[in-house]
């Protein structure tokens, strides 16, 4: 008996394990993840059906098995957080009937994202794909004509607008996997325009002014290689105010990539696409041509040469250098210091490169160079004679009080009444021939947009054009008290103080004492500035360098120079510029001087032509005064605080490092002033203080805080902060929050839209009260959708039809009742006005604004059909201006439709040139007028002939190209018939 309870057991087992396995099946799961500059994302959480199953790896990856019923849908839905960056959430509906015998996902997600704090009033909406099912209707020709749908190009509806995260206007159109779905839901696959950058227009909302940049051009390039695209191309841009060839780009997997240039740009632009196993190519284009750039690659080997040189804090390329491979001359570096030869031989091959120059040292360079192993060979180079640093004066600042309990000096009075201060200044700089001098107005023109010289100053022109034409910035200061002081500063482009003097002005002619003064500061600047020069000479011990007595440079004995060289790495395989010894000076002669090394890095040696740089004695007494700048955080612990900006009576003497404190060296400072603190988010610190008298000054800077008030139309909203609730609108009472950029959420019911802002908070209130209080919109998309998916289209379109146009949503609401008029009612009359509403919008018109380039299209789309619904009722006219004026709408949009994504694009470029040669042949049918028929037969050539016919389309869709040659037999015939009156 039990034996017989115990099979009956394991049978209902079997039977209950066999019956889940038929309901369910294992499939593959691949799901890959990056963000909207192809890069791949991290820690990327991976929901299926509102499940998660797992985080994306390293390299943006996520592959797994799970068991899922293989007749529903998968719901696919990513998100990232980050505490730098917000990610929109991606969100896809997968089908497993396509893979039916062996189903499993694959898909490609692309996570767009925006940096923490960046103010933003701008929402996106998760898209989803809507069907498309338009008739068109096609007359029967001599041969059969396949029916085909009209594909119109549809706009995605808001799935869930409780998720959306801001977007960057600024943000390059990404490229986004298409979206699958069954094939029997349509006839031709649709794919949706991607709508990017998703703009919310709302009077309360309450932003910071940010300074924008100067507007700037797109260059979309294309790498192609045997008619086939090539991922992986590094695309450098030439930068020729820095003389630098700079990484902009890498082609994706369309082997295409998007750069910027100025569009105000008078230069031309210089581009070098560069892939190993493939020949370097460079293009120069003309300014008025920025928009699209094709590289057709040729496979094989290609040696890279770059002659470079790095002076005063930048590094340029070196044009005119002379280039040698195998013994024979091949060619000379160009204005970016760059040469491509290409190489015929093999792989691992062993070749000699020669580098050399008449104007640069060493003169001459020869390397081993295996081919293959590396695609670039950098070199760089000195000059022959030490160059003088390029200066800039600035205007004399007058700093300091008088002390009224004192008498000041007749000296005192004399140079208040003189108007000679800055130009004997200037006059004794300039005599002293150690300096070149840069004028004020090259400097104004090198200034980045909306910066002054004095900001400049304070935060430093390293990353901006400015740096390949000035080196340093003197800063003479006065302060008028008894005697008068003069003060020399000088800073470099990291901003930082690298040497300053000061000295009383002495004696009663306030003109000679001013020469006197200034000539002793300029002596004692020249003895600490790190002037540079280069190596002439490597014995064993000792080096030789072109920097002697008569260069005026301030270089003594017992004084340090650095050599920057080159130093391999452990395994050897790798090299770098950098400094790699110390060298201390135990004689200077006329035109150059010996020392000898005291120090050297592993894996380095000296060699001819290296660059040489004197150490700037900014201490010489030994003395530094460490201080340290912090902050307590919520869990009451020390926190040190990085760039935080000091000032010592109102001159920049550093920032504090990622560790928070800096070091200063007091020797050249005022004996006593006020030290002030300055740090974005926190209260400024004031304190005076004598720094020569101190070691060490620990500073606690306090955060700044600001009030919130909160009002909501409709009240009883949530409030969040940062993610966190703080509170129900109205909100009473003022709430104190950390000061800077928060992100600010304010949730109503769910018929409204969430009003979502980043914003900089300062010291004060903000108030989001009576005037400014902010209004929830109704979300009168939602509502139109759930309508729409009922079967209720009448009352989705009157829902539609009522959103204001004040509305933020307006556009989208005329586009998707558009939609339903196109698809659902089969009004075409009715959908061109709604698109056009949408087509007639200032940016959108102009296409500034691309969201919208599907209604272009399905604008054009649906003029054509209600010019065939006209043509079928006998109204002639009418009907010819509506194929015509949908022939010129699609004419419109054709250049921008390379903004859309490959399956959208190549849906779209076969409707447009589909249907614009097909109006333009009703036209032709209609009036039987020989200048139509020319046209007509010149635009189904083009379809027909031009690399459209190579772009690939799936379904019923192949039908255009078909159909298309049928009209093109019909106006071929009809032109050869008539050729003699023709």
């Amino acid at each position: 008996m039990k034996i017989k309870l115990l099979f009956q057991f394991y049978l209902a087992v079997i039977l209950l394990f066999s019956t889940s396995c038929t309901d369910k099946k294992l499939i593959d799961i691949s799901i890959k993840v990056v963000n909207n500059h192809d890069t791949p994302i991290e820690k990327a959480v991976i929901k299926l059906n509102g499940e998660s199953i797992g985080t994306t790896d390293l390299y943006g990856n996520l592959k797994t098995k799970k068991k899922i019923n293989d007749t529903e849908y998968a719901n696919i839905e990513i998100t990232k957080k980050s505490n730098q960056y917000y990610f929109a959430p991606f969100f896809k509906k997968v089908s497993l009937k396509k893979n039916h015998k062996n189903p499993g996902i694959e898909v490609k997600a692309m996570l767009f994202f925006v940096p923490k704090p960046k103010p933003s009033n701008q929402e996106t909406q998760p898209l989803t794909e809507k069907n498309t099912d338009n008739s068109l209707n096609n007359d029967e020709t001599e041969d059969s004509i396949e029916k085909i749908e009209s594909a119109t190009i549809t706009n995605p509806s808001k799935s869930n607008p409780k998720d959306n995260l801001a977007l960057n206007q600024n943000q390059i159109p990404a490229e986004k996997e298409p979206e699958s779905y069954p094939e029997e839901e349509r006839l031709i696959p649709a794919s949706p325009i991607v709508l990017n950058n998703l703009e919310t227009k709302n009077e309360n909302n309450i932003e910071p002014k940010i300074e924008g940049k100067s507007k700037q051009k797109l260059i979309t390039i294309h790498t192609r290689s045997d008619e086939k695209p090539i991922q992986g191309v590094k695309i450098y841009l030439g930068n020729f105010k820095k003389s630098q060839l700079v990484e902009s780009c890498n082609t994706n997997k369309r082997g295409r990539c998007v750069i910027r240039v100025p569009s105000k740009s008078s230069k031309k632009i210089y581009l070098l696409a560069q892939r190993k196993g493939f020949q370097a190519q460079k293009r120069t284009l003309e300014p008025e041509k920025f928009q699209k750039v094709t590289f057709n690659l040729k496979k094989g080997l290609s040696i890279d040469v770059l002659t470079l040189s790095k002076s005063f804090n930048y590094i340029k390329g070196l044009k005119g250098i002379d280039v040698s491979i195998g013994g024979k001359k091949v060619g000379e570096t160009d204005f970016f210091g760059h040469y491509a030869h290409t190489y015929n031989g093999q792989i691992s091959d062993l070749v000699e490169i020669k580098l050399e120059s008449d104007a640069y040292l060493p003169k001459v360079f020869t390397t081993d160079f295996i081919v293959g192993e590396k695609i670039r060979l950098k070199r760089y180079f000195t000059s022959k004679k030490p160059r003088k640093p390029i200066v800039y004066l600035t205007n004399l600042k007058h700093a300091g009080k008088i002390d009224q309990n004192k008498s000041t000096s007749d000296l005192d009075s004399n140079i208040r009444s003189t108007d000679k201060i800055e130009t004997i200044a200037s006059d004794v700089l300039f005599k002293s021939k150690i300096f070149s001098f840069i004028s004020e107005k090259d400097v104004y023109n090198l200034l980045p947009e909306e910066k002054s010289i004095e900001d400049v100053i304070e935060s430093g022109w390293k990353n901006s054009d400015l740096v390949s034409s000035l080196d340093a910035v003197i800063v003479p200061t006065i302060v008028f008290n008894n005697p008068p002081v003069i003060e020399l500063s000088v800073i470099n482009s990291d901003a930082k103080v690298i040497t300053a003097a000061k000295a009383d002005l002495e004696g009663e002619d306030p003109e000679k004492a001013l020469r006197i003064t200034i000539d002793k500061l300029v002596k004692s600047i020249s003895e600490s500035f790190p002037f540079e020069g280069s190596v002439i000479k490597v014995t064993r011990k000792k080096i030789k360098i072109n920097i002697g007595s008569k260069s005026g440079f301030g270089i003594q004995k017992k004084r340090y120079v650095d050599i920057f060289g080159t130093q391999r790495s452990e395994t050897g395989n790798e090299q770098k510029h950098t400094k790699v010894a110390k060298v201390k000076i135990i004689k200077v002669n006329k035109y150059n001087s010996v020392g000898i090394v005291t120090e050297i890095k592993p894996r380095s040696n000296i060699s001819y032509g290296d660059l040489a740089v004197l150490n700037a004695i900014q201490n010489p007494d030994g003395k530094t005064v460490h201080i340290s700048v912090t902050e307590k955080n919520e869990d009451n612990k020390i926190k040190p605080i990085k760039q935080a900006n000091l000032y010592y009576k109102s001159r920049w003497i550093g920032s504090t490092n990622s560790a928070g404190y800096t070091l200063v060296s007091p020797k050249s400072l005022p004996v006593r002033g006020h030290l002030k603190i300055v740090k974005s988010g926190f209260n400024d610190f004031t304190k005076e203080v004598s720094l020569p008298k101190v070691q060490r000054i620990n500073i606690k800077l306090k955060r700044q805080t600001s009030n919130i008030l909160v009002e909501s139309n409709p009240p009883g909203a949530l409030v969040k902060i940062e993610g966190k609730s703080i509170g129900i609108t109205p909100l009473n009472q003022p709430i104190k929050i950390p000061s800077g950029f928060v992100k600010i959420e304010i949730i109503g019911s769910s018929d409204t839209k969430k009003w979502l802002r980043i914003l900089e908070l300062d010291q004060g209130t903000v108030d989001l009260t009576g005037p400014r209080l902010v209004e929830l919109e109704k979300d009168l998309l939602a509502i139109a959708e759930q309508y729409s998916n009922s079967g209720s289209l009448t009352k989705a379109i009157e829902v539609l039809l009522s959103v204001p146009k004040e509305h933020s949503d307006y556009l989208h609401a005329m586009h998707r009742a558009g939609e339903i008029y196109l698809k659902n009612l089969k009004e075409p009359a009715k959908a061109a006005k709604s698109f056009s509403i949408v087509t007639t919008d200032p940016s959108v018109k102009q296409f500034i604004d691309k969201r919208f380039i599907a209604s272009h299209i399905n604008e054009g789309i649906s003029l054509f059909l209600s010019g065939e619904n006209l043509a079928k009722l006998d109204e002639t006219p009418t009907a010819i201006a509506h194929f015509q004026k949908g022939f010129e709408v699609l004419k419109r949009v054709e250049p921008f439709l390379r903004h859309l994504s490959s399956r959208e694009y190549n849906l779209a470029l076969h409707n447009v040139y589909f249907h614009k040669a097909l109006s333009y042949h009703r036209i032709w049918e209609l009036t039987q007028d020989k200048t139509a028929l020319l046209q007509t037969n010149r635009l189904w050539e083009n379809y027909i002939e031009s690399n459209v016919d190579d772009i690939p389309i799936s379904g019923a869709g192949k039908a255009y190209i078909s159909n298309a040659k049928i009209y093109h037999k019909q106006t071929r015939s009809t032109l050869d018939s008539r050729s003699p009156t023709l």
